[in-house]
């Protein structure tokens, strides 16, 4: 075999080798490419939101099984947009920026064994009871409601998810409207039962509707009823120091009809519309019919 020959075997060999690490080297790689794509695909909003965001609040559509779907809209507020400068021209116009753009988006959080549910205690402003805090209780995923305004927390920025799904590691639930006013309807004595006319508030981020709707309350008056009222004391004399105004207990026969009272339940008023009073707090013109003792 002669010197050439020997020459154009080494360069064949020398051509397979590379052909094969070439395509070793396609391989190895094509896998991180088609990841990269991947994931840059299935990032909805990394181009619309520009801060990380660790909380989100939305509105409860869905509850199944342990998973919550909570929708929310967010708007990104862009550089404002200066205005052109007034003109007496003919035909002239001033440009107005843009309304900022939003976007509603729709996650499935899982509820953890370790995500805790709270919410704001909820509290009654006693006048004369002495009545000490109860613990608040653990809450659950059923304490959850289809149309609620929930806040959900998590220790991954949303903007990095491959896909909407997330464990949550903290739910704030809205507080409970406990506080409602209205004008008495009916009294029912012997059942301890207040017919109450009142329109109830607006919950979560509804919008509040041109006309409200008055509804009936069905409100239980007992024994553990507290009906109280700060009454203002009698005008000091000239030089003394005035006392604050003190407070005095009712009892049921104190209300009449058509009286505008505050009543304080345990209850969501939005959601319930037979409520426990735990205090009534009447006009300030309320003439008692007999004569109550300030505490």
């Amino acid at each position: 075999m002669n010197g050439n020959s020997i020459l154009k075997i080494i360069i064949l060999i020398v051509f397979i080798l590379l052909l094969l690490s070439g395509g070793y080297f396609i391989i190895q790689r094509k896998p991180n490419i088609l990841s990269q794509t991947k994931t840059e695909s299935t990032l909805p909003n990394y181009l619309f939101l520009t801060n990380p965001v660790n909380e989100y609040t939305g509105k409860v559509d869905k509850i199944s099984g342990d998973v919550v779907w909570v929708s929310g809209k967010y708007t990104i507020t862009p550089p404002p947009t200066p205005i052109n400068a007034p003109t007496n021209k003919p035909g002239s116009m001033i440009t107005v920026p843009p309304l900022p753009p939003s976007k509603t988006f729709t996650y499935q959080v899982t509820i953890a064994p370790y995500t805790i549910i709270n919410r704001a205690s909820t509290t009654v402003t006693y006048l004369i009871k002495k009545i000490t805090p109860s613990p608040t209780p653990k809450l659950i995923i059923k304490d959850i409601r289809v149309g609620q305004t929930v806040t959900v927390y998590t220790d991954k920025d949303l903007r990095t998810l491959n896909s909407n799904e997330f464990e949550a590691y903290s739910i704030k639930l809205p507080p409970v409207n406990n506080k409602i006013t209205g004008k008495i309807s009916e009294i029912k004595d012997k059942e301890g039962i207040i017919i109450l006319k009142a329109t109830p508030p607006i919950g979560g981020q509804e919008p509040t509707p041109e006309k409200p709707k008055e509804v009936e309350y069905a409100v239980l008056v007992n024994s553990d009823t507290e009906i109280s009222l700060l009454i203002p004391t009698v005008t000091p004399k000239a030089g003394t120091t005035p006392k604050p105004p003190q407070p005095v207990n009712f009892t049921i026969s104190d209300l009449k009809k058509d009286m505008q009272i505050t009543i304080y339940t345990e209850a969501d008023v939005i959601e319930s519309q037979q409520l426990k009073a735990l205090r009534i707090e009447p006009p300030i013109a309320i003439i008692p019919t007999t004569t109550p003792k300030p505490t």
